[in-house]
């Protein structure tokens, strides 16, 4: 719970005198005198350093003529008057001087360009562009002549015409190539308008020349790395607010920033203007991959010619290609991007992905890069975070660069090593392994480790082949759509609980354990039908203390929904004592004997609650030595043997994990060791054993979890969000019968460990359904502040891509921390919308920060764009503070609607209720499994329109963070109102069938039986046979 570094911030570079400008072209070679060792947040402070005044009058005395009738001064004499005359601040006189110099004469370009100093240092940059101008035009073969050009683009960025600055440095440098000063200036406009590749020859001269700060070889390090310089580019567009590069830096930094709307708004209006400019281009298309087919080919067919060359568009098509599902054109692109751009972390990224479902050969060493490149990132962003202060970070990029064959790198971090550390000897042993090497033809990467020159995959089809097929096809129509109007209203009819996180009013500052707050679970545990509310407890845990008192003030709760639609309180009926401080809570049928029990995550001890079946539970927690940090747990048929097993998901530990602050505020979760998760394998009558779930077993730090099937109903994995670590995705390669569970992490290479960035966030929530209708589940994380939430759609089963920004959703939490989120299809227009709500981990008004945090909802407007919908049209809930935590998706009055509770931090525990008008049909399905487990987690349900269209939904558990949902399918239907056929493919292998459904319904279908049930606001009635049959 704690940002993660990501963006860089590029200082502008200073302005350099006549002769300093003169010594930064004279430096050629690698050498440690050479570096540059200023820190990222002082190099190149330009814009604070314009400090000369003068005359109003200065211009007028340029202009005038003299009268006098003596003999003429030698340019010469001419010359030392001038001189002497800006010497002495006499600006006037230095500008009469100097016009009287002939221009055939020998100084009067050294005359012209101390007169454009001077008139720079007066503040008439005007009249000293003209200067220079005037230079160009009249001596453009003098030697001077590039550094008149170099100052008059000095000037023009000054005043915000990064345009014309950048075609004047890139003028400088074909004529002096080897010029540093030049080539800073050259990068610094390209990476801060997102065209670091095209900035990629500039730092590595700067690198060859030993003038690359520890700034330059981040950048250079990890080139798809943002650069936020946002507030210069708005000032550079107050200044000139037509320039292109500038209006491009902006739509840049909204990219960036996840601002989907304005960013692709912003490059559509610039790129109809300039449409040369591929970074932009990309950018664009990328926004466009999950659009209709006709959207994105749109934009393709009008890109320019020498689109062609650029990596991002071969990245974009790449990207493009995956959504189509046709992984060879994929693959194609991104080789192709990676021919182009060897360094380039997504492409590998994305080429390792698709190789492996290819299973292409070459999958092992993309895989073994992409490993590199992650980590690489991460260790530039611990040291843009730290100005390269701690060695062991800088030795391991080093280390890395030269594995990848990226050998000036690795040397110029040893360089920086040598600087910063000078005890170390490994750089030494760096320099002596390339000494021979180091010379201008060496390249980037070298070719034996560049992998689009080891493995040819040029022979795969081309993007253009896809484009002709996707014309070809017929284009269905479109989705049933028909958006309402969300509204949402909080009962005050629902539970009376209050979340009590253990906190010291006393003390400043929240410890670990008061951050997490509390779940919900949602449970008919009385079998009337009508969804039951269980909601953990924490408690009073004085400062200091490394356990809680063991007192009976605080419960957790379990509250009935009768009739009259009010949460009636039975706690102290039917539930036993508590046994820990509540967290988490799963809802499941553990002995298939058709009634809900309860999975409690503790801090301590975890608790098993069986239902007795009348309105009681019974403790039958196995006795353990356990003492961890469950945030969330799930009830599941792991092993596919019928008996549904537990699942922990713990979080960290450590000394004093309890207790300590940090200068008194809340501790990150870096600061403390991850836990191991725990399985407990179910051995039938209703007795557990602890086991591994692999034999690779790694810490994580658990927060949330998700079980899901991946390739088919019957295995079930497990997607757990991490706080600050890689994320696990935890394939299920169990053998049915075999005794022993196999349970691999496999998010790296199935794209769910990180962002698109390559980092870690900080994982809480989980929301999971079927975002863009193909028929697999995607995964929606919440992440901390200032850490973009992340939408992991999974777009070929089992393999996921961020697709956070295209969507929308990558800025909409920026400013959030995020905890609790859930799917629903508020309106039923059969695109889910999102729900999240917020809350900071400790309170930071006093520093001008925050504390509670608004709710969010995000409706899903058209197929792949949400857009956020705030109070009090959407409802007064989400205007309301609060540090929210567990949320829960549930129907609980039973309208059709889809509801959702929140557990909240010292605040009653909310009830809010969808009040949206114009909803579209809907059908509602609950699964009732008898060969399989019964609560049939994992089974595929299918609602078929035509022979051509249909949509599916799966039956889930663990929900994410801390929650248990209704166990309740909805299909929202838009204005379709009729059906061909339900489908249910339950775990065992079985299928039911039911043809022409009726819909507004909720339809109760038991495996294997040839009658079901319809629910229609709480009736029930036998409606019609079910066709059954079996499938291995």
């Amino acid at each position: 719970m704690e940002i993660s570094f990501r963006q860089s911030t590029l200082t502008p570079p200073a302005r350099h005198s006549v002769s300093r400008w003169k010594k930064r072209t004279t430096s050629t070679t690698l050498t440690s005198s050479r570096m540059m060792l200023t820190s990222p947040s002082t190099n190149r402070n330009l814009l604070q350093r314009m400090y000369f005044h003068t005359s109003a009058v200065f211009i007028g005395c340029l202009m005038m003529i003299s009268g006098c009738r003596y003999a003429a001064p030698a340019p010469g004499e001419l010359a030392e008057k001038c001189e002497l005359a800006i010497a002495s601040g006499d600006w006037p006189a230095a500008g009469r001087w100097a016009e009287q110099i002939p221009e055939d004469s020998p100084v009067w370009v050294d005359c012209r360009l101390q007169l454009g100093e001077a008139l720079t240092k007066a503040g008439q940059w005007e009249a000293a562009m003209a200067s220079y101008r005037l230079i160009i035009d009249k001596a453009p073969e003098d030697e001077d002549a590039p550094r008149a050009r170099f100052f008059l683009s000095e000037l023009e960025r000054e005043l915000g015409r990064l345009s014309l600055a950048e075609a004047g440095y890139q003028q400088v440098l074909s004529a002096v190539r080897e010029d540093i000063a030049t080539r800073e200036r050259i990068a610094f406009i390209l990476s801060t308008s997102g065209r670091a590749w095209e900035a990629t020859p500039h730092f590595m001269a700067i690198v060859m020349a030993g003038a690359a700060t520890p700034t330059d070889l981040c950048l250079l390090g990890d080139l798809e790395r943002s650069v936020d310089q946002k507030e210069y580019l708005k000032g550079c567009s107050l200044k000139t607010p037509e320039d292109p590069i500038v209006q491009l830096g902006l739509a840049v930094h909204r990219f960036w920033e996840g601002d989907q709307r304005e960013a692709e708004l912003a490059l559509r209006e610039l790129l109809a203007r300039h449409p040369t400019l591929m970074a932009g281009q990309a950018m664009l298309g990328e926004l466009l991959v999950t659009r209709s087919p006709a959207e994105f080919l749109q934009w393709h067919d009008a890109l320019p010619a020498n689109a062609v060359e650029h990596p991002r568009i071969w990245l974009t098509r790449g990207l493009w290609a995956r959504h189509q599902s046709v992984l060879e054109v994929a693959a194609r692109c991104f080789w192709e991007a990676l021919t182009r751009e060897p360094t380039s972390r997504r492409a590998v990224t994305q080429l390792s992905q698709v190789l492996l479902q290819m299973k292409h050969p070459a999958h092992a060493d993309f895989q073994k890069r992409t490993e590199e490149l992650s980590r690489l990132t991460q260790l530039i962003d611990e040291i843009l975070q730290q100005k390269a202060e701690r060695e062991p970070p800088v030795r391991e990029v080093a280390e890395i660069l030269e594995r990848m064959g990226r050998v000036w790198e690795s040397c110029a971090w040893g360089v920086l090593a040598q600087q910063r550390f000078p005890e170390s000897s490994w750089p030494s042993a760096i320099f002596s392994r390339h000494q021979g090497e180091l010379t201008p033809l060496l390249p980037l990467m070298r070719a034996t480790e560049n992998l689009a020159l080891r493995h040819d995959l040029s022979h795969l089809p081309s993007f253009d082949e896809l484009v002709k097929s996707i014309r070809l096809k017929s284009q269905d129509s479109a989705e049933p759509s028909q958006a309402g109007v969300l509204q949402f209203s909080e009962e005050f009819n629902g539970p009376q609980f209050v979340y009590e996180s253990g906190a010291d009013p006393a003390t400043r500052g929240a410890r670990m354990f008061e951050q997490t707050g509390g779940g919900v679970a949602v449970i008919d545990y009385d079998c009337d039908g009508a969804p039951d509310l269980f909601l953990p407890q924490g408690g009073s845990w004085p400062t200091g203390q490394s356990r809680p008192p063991q007192t009976p003030d605080h419960r957790d709760g379990l509250f009935r929904r009768d009739a009259d639609l009010s949460y009636r309180d039975v706690t102290l009926y039917s539930l036993p004592a508590d046994i820990g401080f509540g967290q988490g809570a799963a809802a499941g049928d553990f002995d298939n004997d058709g009634f809900a029990d309860l999975y409690i995550g503790n801090i301590g001890r975890n608790q098993l609650l069986h239902n007795l079946g009348d309105g009681t539970f019974e403790d039958v927690t196995p006795d353990s030595p356990q003492d961890t940090w469950t945030a969330s747990t799930l009830i599941a048929d792991l092993d596919a043997d019928g008996n549904p097993d537990l699942f922990d998901v713990n979080y960290v530990t450590g000394p004093r994990v309890y207790e300590i602050l940090c200068q008194d505020r809340a501790c990150s979760p870096k600061v403390f060791e991850g836990s191991f998760s725990q399985l407990h394998a179910n051995q039938g009558e209703g007795t557990f054993l602890p086991v591994p779930y692999g034999s690779a077993m790694l810490p994580g730090k658990g927060l949330g979890a998700v079980c899901l099937p991946i390739e088919s109903p019957k295995m079930l994995s497990l997607f757990v969000s991490n706080d600050q670590v890689a994320n696990q995705f935890l394939r299920n390669q169990t053998i049915p019968g075999g005794g022993k569970f196999d349970l691999l992490d496999e998010a790296m290479i199935r794209g769910a460990a990180y962002n698109l960035d390559g980092v870690a966030m900080a994982g809480m929530g989980i929301a999971a359904d079927d975002v863009d209708s193909n028929g697999l589940i995607d995964l929606f994380v919440t992440n901390f502040k200032d850490e973009p939430n992340t939408l992991y759609l999974q777009d070929s089963p089992g393999f996921f891509v961020d697709a956070s920004n295209a969507f929308g959703l990558k800025g909409a939490g920026l400013d959030m921390v995020g905890w609790g989120t859930q799917f629903l299809d508020a309106d039923r227009d059969a695109l889910p919308d999102l729900i999240v709500v917020n809350g900071h981990v400790d309170d930071y008004r006093d520093t001008g920060g925050e504390f509670e945090m608004r709710s969010q909802l995000l409706q899903q407007e058209r197929a792949g764009r949400f857009v956020e919908r705030f109070s009090p049209d959407a409802g007064e809930f989400f205007g309301k503070l609060r540090r929210g935590r567990g949320l829960a998706r549930l129907d609980w009055n039973q309208d059709g609607l889809m509801d959702f509770a929140v557990s909240s931090i010292g605040q009653r525990t909310s009830l809010v209720t969808n009040t949206t008008t114009n909803a579209g049909h809907y059908l509602n399905v609950r699964l009732v499994a008898t060969t399989s487990a019964r609560d049939a987690i994992g089974a595929q349900v299918t609602v078929t329109f035509s022979q051509t269209r249909s949509w599916i939904r799966y039956q889930l558990a663990g929900d994410g963070y801390m929650a248990s949902n209704e166990r309740l399918i909805q299909f929202g239907l838009g204005p379709e109102s009729s059906l061909q056929e339900l489908q249910v493919r339950w775990p065992s292998g079985s299928i039911s069938r039911i043809a022409n459904p009726l819909i507004d319904q909720t339809w109760i279908i038991v495996e294997g039986s040839r009658h079901c049930w319809t629910m229609d606001h709480g009736s029930h009635s036998v409606h019609r046979d079910v066709m059954t049959t079996h499938q291995e």
